[in-house]
């Protein structure tokens, strides 16, 4: 059974006794990401984030690194658009030190100069790895030409020249603003004493209340648009998107069950008729970015160049003829169970229990239970989905990137395929 509390500073914590495992997993969720920067400071989240390993007041970052293997090397980060997290999975006899290790990582980093300005090098190369990456690029780029000039277009790991500007100063004012508890969920899971209350209190109960002074998240004007960008590539990458659904959305079990009717199997109709019947593509599947303002539903697909434009043409007839006529009901009653399937696969583990209960009370501010879900997603019916298709497979605000040599060709015949 989980429990929410919250430590005296206010940190919200949520924990779950699995006591058949002999493992526990933690994670400190932080609303900080992307979504939350400027311009002039795009990536200083994800830099934050790659800081705290280098070295605390009594640590340096061999000895973090060091740690972490005592600890059986399970424990890492990453930064989101709206959230970074800091996790772990190790026995529960030694939940301990790991609460001792993150506590020390978040409250007494140092920041050395000399470390930043290596890890300033690392992530420009992580930044120049994305950008070899098309698959990263395509759905990154549609983003950012949807939501425009708002901050949920950012690249989470931030822009060359607004990461090499990032110094020692502006991440502890990061730090000051956004680290504090009232802006931190704690969820522990799996196999652990009963004093891990006080364990907490201990490690994290000092952390700054903070005040309200963290900017609200805003909706972003969707922008419908079709932009390319040039890559020497074999292959042409296509991303489509269409407004959709928030996070906390109850239209959230429909959208699992129609993406897994439409685009998100190997039964799929997309993989059926683009792959499967048409021989058009390798890879093409649909799925949902849902924030805490907005979403969207998304179709990627791989093609040659002389097969990309029908195959964006008939993906739109597709989603045409799945408006027109609805989904057949046996799909729906298979897509439904394997909707139900994934998600108690994906809830088994202590370190699935962990991020799930920190998710849902960041989405929902409340904990949903299993049977809970599973009901929600049996409910479904065929006119759900059906009507979830026709509410947000709105070719009138469809909006393309394309990905590859000579792009320019396909996008302009693209905009004429959708009237542009």
């Amino acid at each position: 059974m989980s429990n929410v509390t919250k430590l005296k500073n206010g940190i919200t914590v949520v924990t779950e006794r699995l006591p058949y495992f002999r493992t526990a997993s933690c994670g400190i969720f932080v609303n900080a990401g992307s979504a939350f920067e400027n311009a002039s400071n795009n990536g200083i989240s994800h830099m934050f984030e790659h800081m705290v390993f280098k070295g605390t007041k009594t640590r340096t970052a061999a000895d973090i690194a060091d740690e972490t293997v005592r600890l059986g090397d399970d424990i890492n980060a990453y930064t989101s658009k709206e959230f970074t997290v800091y996790y772990g999975t190790t026995l529960g006899s030694m939940l301990k030190r790991m609460f001792e290790l993150f506590s020390d990582m978040l409250k007494n980093s140092v920041f050395d100069e000399k470390e930043l300005e290596k890890e300033k090098q690392i992530v420009c190369e992580e930044i120049a790895m994305y950008e070899d990456s098309p698959e990263d690029i395509v759905h990154d780029r549609l983003q950012e030409a949807v939501f425009a000039d708002h901050p949920l277009g950012y690249i989470i790991s931030g822009e060359t020249a607004a990461v090499n500007g990032i110094t020692k100063e502006d991440l502890i004012s990061f730090r000051d603003r956004f680290y504090t508890a009232e802006n931190m969920i704690i969820s522990v899971a799996g196999n652990f004493d009963e004093d891990i209350l006080d364990l907490l209190e201990k490690e994290f109960g000092d952390i700054p209340a903070g005040k309200s002074s963290i900017p609200m998240l805003t909706r972003p004007v969707y922008t419908r648009c079709i932009t390319g960008v040039n890559k020497r590539i074999d292959l042409y990458h296509i991303n489509l998107a269409f407004p959709a659904i928030p996070a906390d959305s109850p239209e959230q079990y429909a959208a699992a069950v129609f993406h897994s009717a439409f685009g998100g199997s190997n039964n799929s109709l997309l993989f059926r008729n683009i792959r499967d019947e048409l021989g058009l593509a390798y890879s093409v599947y649909s799925y949902n970015s849902t924030f805490k303002t907005c979403g969207l539903t998304q179709i990627d697909v791989t093609v040659d160049e002389k097969d990309a434009v029908k195959t964006v043409d008939e993906i739109i007839k597709i989603a045409d003829n799945i408006k027109k006529k609805g989904f057949d009901p046996e799909q729906i009653r298979y897509c439904r169970e394997q909707a139900v399937i994934e998600l108690i696969m994906g809830s088994e583990g202590t370190g699935d229990r962990m991020s799930l209960n920190a998710r849902q009370l960041l989405a929902y501010g409340r904990l949903i239970s299993i049977e809970e879900q599973t009901d929600l997603l049996n409910s479904v019916s065929v006119d759900d989905v059906t009507d979830y298709a026709r509410k947000y497979l709105d070719t009138d605000r469809l909006s393309a990137c394309i990905v590859g040599k000579k792009q320019k060709n396909i996008t302009e015949k693209i905009k004429e395929l959708f009237g542009m």
